[in-house]
């Protein structure tokens, strides 16, 4: 072998090959130096390691990723313009609460993960939210992911600035329930009028935190009212309306709520569907900031919260309620309409929301909004209430929710817990009292079940299916006493 000068250049080997140097470390090792028996062997090793060894470690790995991938939770879906269903691409889409986002690529889809939510002392739904360049930013809320599995949520998002071609698409999509919305009333037969029936509603003077909402599924849920009204907006109103005609809509469903109680046999106020308000889970920023700036704020006659009807439009004016229905209400009277329709739609007592659109474009604030429509009525802004009437000492009552009830040694979250009763638990009422009522808290009551005492959360009780005076029940559920008069009282 011959090596000639610095540059180390292999002139001659008996393959006749030129070589470049092999650099291990600060070092230039060259083949040629190395034993042809060596050669064959680091040969046959690395053939070995690339063949035999590699391949089981590589895949593996490989499938523990997708292992990894399958077993963890999250969201997955796909963003879409409404009017168009194109997809949207860079839109985030994120879990504020948690501070976890990602970005959706150029077909739209997304995936998200997220830990379970769906054990008893954690967070019981997420609000996945979605933002888009151009685009009014909105959110899902009550959604769930389980161990393991993936969620599907698709978003369809709505354009900002609208022509006028997309906007009717937008409010026929949105707008599902200002049509309807008192459609329960119209559907009282003539008997029922006849004799007398009246509906079932509250007479109110004062706010309350919170209202018990029948799901779809038959769950009653308890829920902030102002977090309720926020599912509701974008169902009676659409996204993109005039801001004075969303926040005179927000407070018309505030006052709608709180004085009805639709569901008492299922321990509930309203359902989700037009037989009460509609509302979903769905929610827009400009829908949401109505209510947020209308909050507390209600239409009051006599001292008491007004039944605010409300309906999609009227052909010029709107109608008298006992025109309409069997009831006298001093607030529901027929007024002039520039709605600018021929024809009904709805019922036509009390707001004209497209009346009220049109109001709110020509610069007409909610408050004046509300009074045109509800005369006679004052617009104010309510003290919540600083006690709950709902149960009574001596009371008894039962666990609703399907997570338990906490019992604790103090009327607050920041006091000792002492157990948590299952659903379907029944106990004795021995006191009340408020705690956080004004920062959107619950009320609490001292309970007594079993040997245990101590105080629970309001939302996670219920009256107790029995008479109140000490009737049992039997084995088929049946009251052996008093039962037509409940069943007369629960219709």
């Amino acid at each position: 072998m011959e090596i000639s000068g610095d540059s180390q250049r292999v002139s001659t080997l008996p393959l006749k090959l030129a070589v470049k140097p092999l650099r291990v470390g600060p070092c230039c090792l060259l083949w040629s130096d190395l034993k042809p028996s060596l050669i064959t062997a680091t040969l046959t090793i690395s053939i070995i390691i690339s063949i035999v060894i590699l391949p089981p470690i590589l895949s593996s790995q490989l499938i523990g990723s997708f292992i990894a991938l399958a077993s963890e939770s999250s969201f997955q879906g796909r963003v879409v313009d409404l009017c168009s269903q194109e997809p949207i691409a860079a839109a985030v889409v994120s879990i504020k609460s948690l501070g976890c986002s990602t970005v959706t690529d150029s077909e739209g889809r997304y995936r998200l993960s997220a830990p379970p939510n769906t054990h008893p002392g954690g967070s019981r739904y997420y609000e996945v939210s979605v933002q888009a360049t151009g685009y009014t930013e909105m959110s899902e809320t009550f959604q769930r992911v389980f161990e393991g599995k993936l969620t599907r949520l698709d978003f369809e998002m709505v354009l900002k600035n609208p022509t006028p071609w997309q906007r009717k698409i937008i409010d026929s999509k949105l707008m599902l329930g200002g049509q309807q919305s008192g459609a329960r009333v119209e559907k009282l037969d003539a008997w029922s009028r006849l004799h007398g029936f009246v509906l079932p509603t509250r007479d109110r003077a004062s706010l309350p935190a919170t209202i018990r909402v029948l799901m779809p599924d038959g769950r009653v849920e308890i829920m902030d009212l102002e977090e309720y009204l926020k599912g509701v907006l974008p169902r009676e109103m659409a996204t993109g309306w005039p801001e004075e005609a969303l926040k005179a809509q927000a407070v018309a469903a505030r006052c709608y709520a709180v004085t009805q109680i639709r569901h008492a046999a299922q321990g509930a106020d309203v359902c989700t569907t037009t037989h009460c308000q509609s509302w979903s889970s769905r929610h827009y920023a400009d829908t949401d900031q109505a209510v947020i700036d209308t909050r507390r704020v209600v239409a009051t006659y006599a001292r008491s919260i007004i039944e605010a009807y409300y309906f999609a439009h009227c052909d010029g004016h709107t109608r008298n309620v006992e025109d309409v229905w069997i009831s006298f209400l001093p607030y529901c009277r027929s007024v002039w309409c520039g709605c600018g329709y021929s024809f009904l739609y709805g019922h036509g007592v009390g707001m004209c929301q497209r009346g009220a659109q049109a109001m709110a474009s020509q610069g007409i604030d909610y408050r004046r909004i509300l009074t045109y429509y509800y005369q006679g009525v004052t617009v104010e802004e309510l003290p919540p209430e600083t006690a709950s009437n709902r149960f009574s000492a001596g009371e008894c009552v039962e666990v609703m929710s399907d997570y338990g009830l906490e019992l604790r040694t103090g009327p607050g979250e920041e006091y000792r817990l002492i157990t948590t009763l299952l659903s379907g638990s029944k106990g004795e009422v021995l006191d009340q009292t408020n705690n956080g009522q004004a920062s959107g808290g619950s009320y609490w009551w001292y309970l007594k079940f079993g040997n245990s005492t101590g105080w629970g959360k309001e939302s996670g009780l219920k009256p107790c299916e029995s008479p109140s005076f000490g009737i049992t029940v039997g084995e088929e559920g049946k009251w052996q006493l008093g039962c037509f008069i409940q069943t007369l009282r629960s219709r």
